[in-house]
């Protein structure tokens, strides 16, 4: 079905050059123009677009299309996409092609801001203002309008931004104590997570032992091993992947949002890790570092 859909598309654009973009900015003009646009278009329905159909359709604009595109382009787009989230009267490829390139968008900000480690500790404005391609503070300033706006689609895109940077604070937190900015980035999200209505409230006092460090499962301290930071990123990551999606969609999306649901199910689990349950309670008392020698054998090393 992928080949299909991808081939349909750019037929489309050998046809229509730059249809994705006026599907954004245009839609009644290039659904007017393309009879095989407006078929498609007329397939998805606006209230019901949590399929997998979007989906694939969704990957697929992003993918084949607006990953070969520059950011510069992409912000030019910003304003049209991000109406599309909440407006009314927005057609269903319009708002698929928009959310398409929003994470293109999240992709190639966060790699113009975060090219290495040392970026991880400077300013996030740091690049923007040095950019010539666009003005860099116009951007700022229309994130910030963007945070203000109170939507689903809009929260997702939120929590889809601000992932990197949920990332860039764990990364400090494992490499030195947090500073005044982190420590107010924080105050923020605490604010916002103790704000959500539409989660559950042992998934909310989870979200707030992960900012305050003290979710044992995800702790961190700079005596954590690059492997250890590695693996409890990759976990944070799977949980806000599956935070994002709907509660439907797969078993851990369900325990994500609807715990309750689960409880006459089979829940998916592996085996008992005896030795990380044991040397996380050593950690949680003491200040020690992990050492692992060459044969294999493991120790915890205190006051080094």
């Amino acid at each position: 079905m992928g080949a299909i859909i991808i081939r349909i598309f750019k037929t489309e654009e050998k046809e229509h050059p730059n249809f994705i973009l006026q599907l954004i900015r245009q839609p009644n003009q290039i659904l007017g123009y393309s009879e095989r646009l407006n078929i498609i278009n007329r397939c998805f329905d606006i209230n019901k677009l949590n399929t997998m159909m979007t989906t694939l359709t969704c990957d697929t604009f992003q993918q084949e299309f607006f990953s070969k595109l520059d950011l510069t382009t992409l912000v030019n787009c910003f304003n049209s996409a991000i109406g599309a989230l909440y407006n009314n009267n927005i057609q269903p490829l319009q708002r698929i092609a928009s959310i398409a390139l929003l994470k293109e968008f999240a992709k190639k900000f966060w790699d113009l801001l975060i090219e290495n480690k040392k970026d991880y500790i400077k300013p996030l404005t740091y690049k923007l203002c040095d950019v010539i391609d666009f003005d860099g503070t116009s951007l700022v300033e229309q994130l910030n309008t963007t945070m203000k706006l109170t939507h689903p689609l809009i929260n997702a895109f939120k929590l889809y931004l601000l992932r990197e940077l949920l990332s860039k604070l764990h990364v400090i937190r494992a490499s030195r104590e947090w500073r005044y900015n982190e420590n107010q980035i924080s105050v923020y999200f605490i604010k916002k997570i103790n704000l959500l209505t539409t989660i559950p409230e042992n998934f909310r006092a989870n979200l707030l032992k992960i900012m305050t460090n003290t979710q044992s499962l995800l702790r961190v301290n700079n005596g954590i091993t690059n492997s250890e930071l590695l693996m409890k990123s990759v976990i944070a990551h799977v949980i806000g992947l599956h935070i994002l999606l709907d509660s439907n969609t797969t078993p851990l999306s369900m325990y994500m949002h609807n715990i309750e649901d689960a409880q006459n199910t089979f829940v998916l689990t592996c085996q008992s890790d005896i030795e990380s349950s044991v040397f996380n309670a050593i950690a949680a008392r003491d200040n020690v570092s992990r050492y692992s020698c060459k044969c294999g054998y493991k120790y915890l090393i205190g006051e080094c």
